[in-house]
């Protein structure tokens, strides 16, 4: 079959279900219904992808197009058709997102349909499972980004992702029950943890690329080695969970936080979670006394920025197989306990206390990050890098940012504020890479 009827063929059935699904809401309670099950049956025909097109270019351009078709849906607003796409007053672009993911998926796959079905697979019918259960039987909530989500409907998410990983890998590959169980039971975990820390619809994206993750790099592991991997999962996520409540984190937050702490020890080992379990431990004692009492004012936004450093040289390490990038790691995350410590101070001067505040600051931070550098790794250099050079890349940066906090008050939870906390730490991994390079 020609590509181009392959791509007519689906945007025919796109804007026939559409038309039929708003024809159905005036019969329907609940409009969520009508949009899940306009994501369930765009959704299974997305899996019939890989038998359609042999390529990769007609999925991209049929995600494009698609995209494209729902945006001007979106913002036409109009009277029978928009509603079906997404929900009044509320500010996402999954409706947009998702065939783009669909696409950016089929890519990644690179013809390997296990890699593409069951990433959608999990899109499809776990975050479909997750709303409906959510939204009927959720109790128990936690804070998230934006609103709440439920524990039932993460619960839902997990088992539906499980099922969705197991009975393919079982019946279509040859990794074998136990194998197959172990991965399942991990994707099925990180999968829920990408839909809980998503906002704005960007799970139609984190869930479907993160799925392909998890799958392309567990795929070629060992029983033994999925099984350590499981095993750190469950006690990493138990002890980021046990700790929440002497956090100022919300609830996507402390999640992103364990999902994070397992990203760092699958890539670079149990040495790289260190550093970021020790700031998780002693942030709140970094904060001045008055702060140490707030309670889910943090969102995803300040793991991002404390993360997002610590991800790129993660990517480093593992691309050039070089340990030697654990010390600017680090020095992310020294340099972010030392900006947490000052962050409340607005700038007026340099005058004795604020100096004093400051360097007690980076004293603090430093402290935090050579011992655990020198415990990690007890060489010479990195004992001289430690003592000698950490407190300028800490401190530097440290004092930079408080010269540029503004002298009016401001929340302290604005995404701005937390962006500039994440160019400041940068600063210190790239001075504290200088001696590196020049090595």
């Amino acid at each position: 079959m020609s590509p181009w009827i392959g791509i007519a063929a689906v945007m025919v059935t796109l804007v026939g279900v559409i038309h039929i699904l708003s024809r159905l809401q005036k019969s329907v309670s609940d409009p969520e219904i009508i949009r899940k099950l306009l994501h369930v049956v765009m959704g299974l025909v997305t899996l019939s992808f890989p038998w359609i097109f042999d390529d990769a270019w007609p999925v991209l351009t049929l995600s494009i197009i698609s995209s494209l078709f729902i945006a001007v849906l979106k913002v036409s607003n109009l009277k029978d058709w928009a509603p079906v796409i997404c929900a009044r007053g509320r500010e996402s672009i999954g409706e947009i997102v998702f065939p783009l993911a669909v696409g950016l998926t089929f890519l990644l796959a690179n013809g390997n349909a296990m890699l593409y079905i069951i990433p959608i697979t999990i899109l499809t019918f776990a975050d479909t499972a997750s709303a409906l259960v959510g939204q009927r039987f959720g109790k128990k909530m936690y804070g998230c980004t934006e609103g709440d989500k439920s524990f039932e409907g993460s619960l839902a998410f997990a088992l539906v992702a499980f099922a969705a990983t197991f009975f393919p890998l079982l019946h279509f590959s040859s990794l074998g029950f136990n194998t197959s169980l172990t991965i399942a039971l991990i994707l099925g975990i990180v999968a829920m943890m990408f839909e809980a820390i998503a906002w704005k619809g960007l799970d139609n994206l984190f869930i479907p690329v993160g799925a392909f993750i998890v799958l392309k790099t567990h795929m070629l592991l060992g029983l033994e080695e999925l099984i350590v991997r499981l095993v750190g999962l469950l006690l990493m996520s138990t002890f980021v969970f046990a700790i929440r409540r002497n956090s100022t984190l919300n609830g996507g937050a402390i999640i992103a936080c364990a999902l994070f702490c397992y990203f760092a020890y699958t890539v670079g080992g149990i040495e790289w979670v260190v550093m970021p379990i020790l700031l998780l431990l002693s942030y709140r004692f970094l904060l001045p006394e008055r702060f140490r009492e707030i309670k889910s004012a943090h969102s995803v936004y300040a793991v991002i920025s404390v993360a997002s450093v610590g991800i790129f040289w993660l990517l480093i390490a593992m691309v050039s197989n070089s340990e030697k990038f654990i010390f600017p790691y680090m020095l992310t995350f020294g340099a972010h306990a030392a900006i947490i410590a000052t962050a409340h101070l607005r700038y007026t001067s340099f005058s004795k206390h604020r100096v004093f505040t400051l360097l007690y600051a980076v004293l603090k931070a430093w402290c935090l990050m050579a011992i655990p550098m020198i415990f990690i790794n007890p060489s010479a250099q990195t004992i001289v890098l430690s003592v000698f050079l950490a407190p300028f890349c800490i401190g530097i940066p440290t004092v930079l940012f408080y010269a540029a906090n503004s002298t009016e008050l401001k929340p302290f939870t604005r995404p701005a504020r937390w962006w500039k906390q994440a160019s400041f730490a940068a600063l210190a991994s790239l001075l504290g890479l200088i001696p590196l390079l020049v090595h």
